[in-house]
């Protein structure tokens, strides 16, 4: 197995990454997933998701915590040998690049659907991934710099956004919670975690941070959540039961609010989801190629990134276009895949290692 040099960032700069990445989940929420279900609910349910996510992040962390510098293939290859490396990257890349797949065809979607601009919503993406093979082959030191700069500016445009939406508050439209059952509730559930794919970024990112694992995981999932309750707050009490029928609720929120003289508010909505997207994007595409370093010399990674982006682009295009976007985007065939590579190979390669290692103790005692 190749060894590069590896470059390390701060665990700050790790979770501003894979904050960003989840905030494009949460932004660009669609009522096509909702199914008829009651929004409010979902503040029980990231509650409860809160909870679960630090459940699933335990695996990942129990084997940084016995060998902090080697990433999963790294694990896997010492652990499995080549032929379990090999299966266990292969998982890894191609869910790597199903996740990037659906980030841009949700994309394709809201621009095609919503925006239709004055040039095709095929010619955008296709910037967008050039963009993000751009920022993915500059590596990881390159790609947290940018996502810090991109953090702030998102921040900023995040609090224009919510102090447009207070004054279109409406307290009728907070409803009881669970006043129709607990299906929205389980829902909700459901969506969020079945979304939470940066737990299994993290299988090829821990190894390249410096500082503490488990403050860096308690923040990072505080402020997910406390940031999904605050847009579950803002959409639900400025669209009411309208929120039922927008495709991208939080969008149609956003494009009605002003501050004062200050319209077109729709615009930095825009443009966080659009830097968001990038970080995504580039991050997935960067571990993707991580994980197959074994195949792939390390002086052709822009090359390499131009083929996976290229994969992702064509994948979205198609996808947008079919029906298959129902099954292999769904929440429950998402939770399984986010299960593999979070929970079962994690906990499999921690197993083992406790194995060897007690194997090799009790040849020593003999």
């Amino acid at each position: 197995m190749q060894t590069n040099k590896k470059a390390y960032i701060t665990v700050a700069q790790l979770f501003s990454m894979l904050f960003i990445s989840r905030l494009v989940v949460s932004i660009t929420y669609s009522g096509d997933v909702a199914n008829n279900t009651n929004i409010w609910d979902y503040i029980i349910s990231s509650v409860i998701s809160f909870v679960i996510t630090f459940i699933l992040t335990i695996p990942m962390y129990r084997l940084f915590s016995e060998e902090r510098s080697m990433n999963v293939a790294e694990n896997s290859y010492i652990m499995l040998g080549r032929g379990g490396s090999i299966v266990i990257s292969i998982i890894y890349a191609l869910y790597y690049i199903l996740i990037s797949t659906y980030t841009l065809t949700v994309f394709i979607n809201f621009v095609s659907n919503v925006i239709n601009p004055p040039i095709p919503a095929i010619l955008l993406s296709f910037t967008l991934v050039l963009a993000s093979c751009y920022g993915a082959s500059k590596g990881i030191e390159g790609l947290a710099r940018a996502s810090s700069l991109i953090l702030f500016g998102i921040v900023i445009s995040g609090i224009f956004i919510v102090i447009s939406l207070l004054g279109s508050l409406e307290k009728e439209n907070y409803t009881p919670l669970l006043y129709n059952g607990l299906n929205s509730m389980w829902s909700g559930v459901m969506y969020m975690i079945s979304h939470m794919s940066s737990i299994s970024a993290m299988a090829m990112l821990v190894d390249r941070s410096k500082g503490s694992l488990k403050r860096g995981i308690v923040m990072w999932n505080t402020s997910i959540y406390l940031m999904i309750a605050l847009i579950i707050i803002l959409m639900v009490g400025s669209l009411g039961d309208f929120l039922q029928t927008q495709l991208f609720p939080l969008y149609t929120a956003v494009s009605v609010a002003k501050i004062g003289t200050l319209r077109n508010i729709d615009a930095l909505y825009l443009g966080i989801w659009t830097m968001g997207i990038f970080v995504k994007i580039s991050m997935f595409i960067m571990i993707t190629m991580d994980c197959t370093t074994e195949f792939v010399k390390s002086k052709s990674r822009g090359r390499y990134s131009l083929l996976i982006g290229g994969a992702v682009f064509i994948l979205s295009v198609c996808f947008s276009k079919t029906e298959i976007y129902n099954i292999i985007f769904s929440n429950w065939c998402l939770l399984l895949l986010m299960l593999l590579t979070s929970v079962i190979i994690p906990s499999l390669l921690f197993y083992v290692r406790k194995f060897k290692v007690k194997g090799m103790k009790d040849k020593i005692e003999v």
